[in-house]
């Protein structure tokens, strides 16, 4: 007997009906609903990719060009969710792969003549997206869809049945509005980083940010609108990221998009970066220093509402004193690889020209992922960071302090991906401006995700 079943069994001969029993019937009908509960407890025993439906060819791809030859346990739920053709919520912690089994599932259900879309946060994303749908899919193109791109210049009046296209939202949206892209005919659409995606507003956003956010709604979600309306038949609508939260399921849950999700929680015990170690640094004019990670009582009231969902209200440009810090760790840290992640393109065009002048090797990461040129350093905005796949990288520096604990969980999730080679003494730095409250909202973020901060200790 399942343990679905015994409860429900339970449920069904207690006598009599409480309004607890009653409360816990609807839970578990929730549960049913949402497909949470199964999904959640299942445990996989597959032992290769033809074992949950990719074809041999491309079984084949994976282990020549990738070397990968066995599933993941969240590739064993994903992959069968998605070519069963059910709508799917995707969570679990950075590193952990879930866009590559996007992708590999895309490129399946692509060679069934079921068209694909996979939106991406970032151009960054959409190229390292596009090159795996091309080394796994055997004869299905890949059409990439991104800003100055060549390929996105000629005019686009159809797109063919049998086509995988990949792209950013914004980018593609544009090609809708212009009436260069079909909307009417797709099958499965993923959409990656779902919650930068969507952005929605905080659980204590006040009512002119949430009016705003209505007002203005994101290029994603043009898109699924404009597409569910435009068919007869619903796509199948595949939604993933680390930090899908409960406001985001049930705003989902709302639009109707999705119909009796398959919800696939990773739940990893241990975290991708779990031997990373973390270092925050306060930077005025006149000194540098580690954080205070004690709260004082007055401080913990003043960040009390600091949440997941929320920002940080911590906006800091990028003065000298924190170029020469960032100059000083990028000279005397043991970096073999790093990147250098900024608020803004402000900041991003700021850093990189200083880094140069400095005699630092540094390039954009766009460049990295778009042309394969290698440096010792690559700086890229948050933003641009989200889902790449980078190995060798031995140190995160994140100059400002972040707008959110989701985008650092972004940032800091650049280190210790699945399959990486392991990194003697992996680190993430973040430079923070001192100002107001400063440490107290720094240290409640940490607390918040359960990190432990490290002094760094070569600074007081």
């Amino acid at each position: 007997m399942s343990l679905f079943t015994g409860i429900q069994q339970g449920l069904l001969c207690a006598k009599p009906i409480s309004s607890t029993i009653l409360n816990q019937q609807r839970i578990l009908l929730r549960f049913q609903r949402l497909n949470i509960f199964s999904l959640r407890h299942y445990t996989s025993e597959c032992q290769s990719f033809e074992q949950l439906g990719i074809s041999k060819p491309v079984c084949e791809r994976l282990n020549q060009n990738f070397g990968i030859t066995k599933p993941t346990n969240v590739q064993c739920q994903l992959i069968p969710s998605i070519l069963s053709g059910s709508d799917v919520l995707l969570k679990d912690s950075t590193g952990t792969g879930k866009s590559f089994a996007i992708a590999m599932a895309l490129a399946a259900v692509s060679e069934r003549n079921r068209p694909s879309m996979y939106l991406a946060p970032n151009r960054e994303l959409a190229l390292q997206v596009s090159e795996w749908m091309e080394r796994i899919s055997t004869d299905v193109p890949v059409r990439l869809e991104i800003a100055g791109e060549q390929e996105s210049l000629r005019e686009m009046v159809d797109v063919t049945a049998s086509s995988l296209t990949v792209g950013t939202a914004s980018h593609i949206w544009s090609l809708i509005k212009e009436g260069r892209l079909q909307t009417d005919n797709w099958k499965t659409i993923a959409v990656d980083e779902a919650d930068h995606a969507f952005r929605l507003p905080g659980r204590f956003a006040n009512r002119k940010k949430k009016w705003n956010r209505l007002a203005h709604p994101k290029p994603a979600e043009c898109i699924l609108d404009n597409i569910i309306t435009s068919q007869e038949s619903k796509p199948q609508i595949i939604i993933s990221s680390a930090t899908i939260n409960r406001p985001l399921r049930h705003w989902l849950l709302q639009k109707k998009w999705i119909i009796d999700p398959k919800y696939i929680d990773g739940n990893s015990k241990v975290p991708a970066t779990a031997n990373v170690k973390h270092h925050c640094i306060v930077v005025s004019s006149d000194q540098v220093r580690n954080i205070q990670t004690t709260l004082s009582d007055h401080e913990n009231e003043e960040t009390r509402d600091l949440d997941s969902d929320d920002t940080t209200g911590t906006q800091q440009d990028v003065d000298d004193s924190m170029m020469e810090c960032l100059e000083t760790l990028c000279d005397i840290e043991p970096v073999s690889q790093g990147i250098i992640f900024v608020q803004n393109d402000g900041s991003f065009k700021k850093v990189l020209h200083r880094l140069q002048q400095s005699g630092i090797k540094a390039i954009p990461l766009y460049n990295l992922i778009s042309k394969g040129e290698k440096a010792q350093f690559y700086v890229a905005t948050a933003m641009a960071g989200r889902g790449i796949d980078l190995q060798d990288i031995s140190h995160i520096f994140i100059v400002g302090f972040p707008d959110s604990i989701g985008d650092y969980k972004h940032m800091a999730g650049r280190l210790g991906r699945l399959g990486q080679s392991t990194q003697s003494d992996p680190k993430v730095m973040t430079l923070a401006k001192d100002c107001k409250y400063i440490e107290s909202k720094a240290a409640k973020m940490f607390k918040l995700m359960e990190t432990t901060i490290t002094k760094y200790e070569l600074i007081q």
